[in-house]
């Protein structure tokens, strides 16, 4: 009996080479554990070291032992559970009880560090230096201080030359100095010296060349021009306050993870000034959940947003099942000519990737260039719609809060339908048509054939799926994202909420909007919401839809 391809393979990979193979992708997976392990403990995550080395050394033994076979299967399914499924949600619990946000996303060590060194700029009245890398002797491949680089500094007011080291500053006499032209106005270089080249200097970090004039400031610069710099704040340790050498102001801990001026001229300031950046984050508590409730720039688009998901995952069940099903009524005929062909075309929409559907909608709907919007405006059509009071003119399709809505829903009936179509098909096939038939002969009309017979054996076998697509629609991050970008913006709040948002691309907004600033610990808190809002209304309906099929 010949055996196939597959079998000649699998034999071969058996015994002493499946053994190797197996030893050398274990292999290759510990190396990448052990990188990932000596990544994560200099960046002090130890937990995710912690969960590395367990998980692998479950992999391990699992693999390795030749008996407790059931654990091969169930081992790798569940680290991936743990790792992709478990953790990304504890992650999300834990950051919506902190402040964690853009300019709080450090230790407060570390925002503490940063602001010291944040806060060494130029001295008042310090003068600004043209800076020139050279070398030491005739050589012009110096890099560092260590092989003879130096930097030749012209004050710019005074024309006065030194030479800048790591040891501070040396005066250069006069008669040293090397002009490009007759006019002594362009310095070349300084005698015993020569000067790196343009294309040269480009690649050194002059920034991190200092050249000391005091105890705390220092000369750097960019390779062309330098200045005197030294610290701006004074950072006390026993206090846990930072006070200002410029205006004496002092900024004292907020204990929100931030240092506010306490005193001084910035306390008047109602912006960032009165702030010293970065923040720290910290554990904050109830503070995301309380803001929801109380900061009107918050509360009001989520409040706005939270309404339209509803309405829209609602609208989008109601409309798509409808549509499906009456479809799915007119084709459920077998002996109907060509019906095949019908249900092979009206399925194209759920084939077809809605990605790609979805560019094509939102450039279908411009409102300048669209298709749409040109079709309308072709005589008839236009004699026809111009009858309608208060339709705008090119329609709005996008920009607009009530015609962007529309497009939305249209869109995602025209991408939904054919699910519907396709569910309500099946479980109008798996109907009993002895019933219809009975029923038709006890004088039971169509409609009423197909409200008490078919729809509670059809709600029976949806039910579960029109809440799955509710739940679906609920959290329908592309439709929104792609086709309005979650627009028009909510003209009469503050906020990254636009009219078409939904609580989750509201919720990805606050998370990554640059214009707004990046709210993680506000978005994990409005994930949770979600989460919760999803299961109230999605857990009642399938009980309720399991009670109906325990009657039936």
């Amino acid at each position: 009996m010949k055996r196939s391809f597959l079998q000649v393979m699998v034999s071969g990979l058996s015994g002493v080479p499946a053994r190797i193979i197996k030893l050398v992708c274990l292999g290759l997976l510990n190396a990448l554990a052990v990188f990932g392990i000596m990544t994560a403990i200099p960046l002090k995550s130890y937990g995710i070291a912690v969960f590395i080395a367990v998980m692998t050394l479950l992999l391990d033994y699992a693999l390795l032992t030749p008996r407790n076979i059931p654990i091969k299967y169930f081992a790798p399914g569940t680290i991936f559970l743990v790792a992709f499924s478990l953790l990304p949600t504890f992650y999300t619990i834990g950051v919506a009880f902190t402040n964690y946000s853009n300019g709080h996303a450090i230790q407060k060590k570390v925002a503490v560090e940063t602001i010291i060194t944040n806060s060494i700029k130029q001295l008042p009245n310090s003068p600004s230096y043209d800076q020139l890398p050279a070398c030491k002797g005739t050589d012009s491949n110096c890099t560092t201080a260590s092989n003879g680089l130096v930097m030749i500094l012209v004050e710019q007011l005074t024309r006065g030359v030194a030479i800048g080291t790591p040891d501070g500053l040396q005066p250069v006499d006069e008669k040293d100095l090397i002009y490009a032209d007759a006019e002594k106005t362009i310095l070349q270089t300084v005698a015993g010296y020569t000067r790196i080249p343009a294309s040269k200097a480009a690649a050194l970090d002059c920034g991190k060349y200092l050249v000391p004039t005091s105890s705390e400031s220092a000369i750097s610069g960019n390779c062309l021009e330098a200045f005197d710099r030294g610290p701006t704040l004074d950072y006390n340790a026993k206090t846990d306050t930072f006070t200002s050498r410029i205006d004496g102001g002092v900024y004292k801990d907020n204990g929100k993870g931030s240092y506010t001026a306490v005193s001084g001229p910035h306390t008047s300031i109602s912006d960032m000034q009165h702030e010293l950046l970065p923040g720290w984050m910290i554990n904050n508590g109830f503070g995301n959940f309380q803001r929801m409730l109380s900061d009107p720039d918050v509360r009001t688009p989520f409040v706005r947003v939270f309404i339209w998901t509803v309405v829209f995952a609602l609208s989008t069940v109601l409309t798509t099942f409808v549509l499906g099903l009456a479809l799915a009524l007119v084709l459920n005929k077998p002996k109907m000519r060509g019906v095949k062909i019908y249900r092979s075309f009206l399925i194209i929409p759920y084939a077809a990737p809605a990605l790609l559907t979805i560019l094509i909608w939102a450039g279908m709907l411009n409102q300048n260039n669209g298709i749409i919007n040109a079709l309308l405006d072709t005589p008839w059509i236009h004699s026809i719609i111009s009858l309608i009071p208060g339709l705008p003119d090119p329609i709005p399709w996008t920009g607009n809060a009530f015609w962007a809505k529309v497009s939305v829903l249209t869109v995602n009936l025209w991408l939904g339908f054919p699910y519907m179509f396709l569910i309500a098909t099946g479980a109008l096939q798996a109907i009993p048509q002895e019933l219809s038939e009975a029923a038709e002969v006890d004088g039971a009309s169509s409609w009423q054939i197909l409200r008490r017979i078919k729809a509670p054996l059809l709600l029976i076998a949806t039910g579960p799926l029109l809440v799955a697509s509710f739940a679906y629609n609920f959290n329908n991050f592309n439709i929104i994202y792609l086709l309005t970008g979650g627009g028009p913006a909510m003209k009469d709040v503050s906020s990254v909420a636009g009219e078409t948002d939904i609580l989750i691309s509201y919720t990805y907004k606050l998370a990554f909007d640059a214009g707004k600033g990046s709210q993680f610990g506000l978005s994990s808190a409005v994930s949770i919401i979600i989460f919760f809002i999803v299961a109230a209304m999605s857990g009642p309906t399938f009980w309720r839809s399991k009670a109906m099929e325990a009657m039936n």
